[in-house]
């Protein structure tokens, strides 16, 4: 997917992204950030921490969800 096609995607939805890969560089870290990733994890990973990290996300999802409804 080219970077154009992914900062139209996150502008469309809001599912949250967490990227998967091989690549250690903080450039690489940093344009993924940049374009839209909500978190990363390079290779090899343990699956408690990607467990955890969705569930960093899905915390604060709701926590955005409960402020809007209170409005």
């Amino acid at each position: 997917m080219k970077r154009e096609n992914k900062l139209k995607f996150r502008k469309k939805s809001d599912i949250p992204i967490i990227v998967l890969t091989a690549k250690t560089s903080l450039i690489s870290k940093v344009q993924l950030l940049d374009i839209g990733a909500d978190d990363y994890i390079t290779k090899p990973f343990e699956t408690e921490e990607l467990f955890a990290r969705i569930r960093v996300i899905l915390r604060n999802k709701n926590k955005i969800f409960i402020k809007l409804s209170s409005i």
